[in-house]
């Protein structure tokens, strides 16, 4: 059975763990791989290697914000 993957894009740490914990619950954690990225660098890292079926990021963070991810992305 394949995966359904979740990338987490947000600054806070802490966030990302409560939301990853949140989506292990909500799915059975057998059939759901989820990244962690602090920042638009890392999360296009990450992209760059894996297959992503959806993306949840924060919008206001220092650097690049959620919604400049967002619209490269969508380039």
């Amino acid at each position: 059975m394949k995966k359904f993957s979740i990338l987490i894009i947000d600054d806070e740490i802490n966030n990302r763990r409560l939301l990853r914990t949140v989506l292990e619950h909500s799915y059975m954690v057998e059939t759901v791989e989820i990244y962690e990225a602090s920042d638009n660098d890392e999360a296009w890292h990450i992209l760059r290697r894996h297959k992503i079926d959806f993306i949840t990021t924060d919008i206001i963070r220092p650097g690049e914000s959620g919604l400049e991810f967002v619209s490269q992305l969508r380039r």
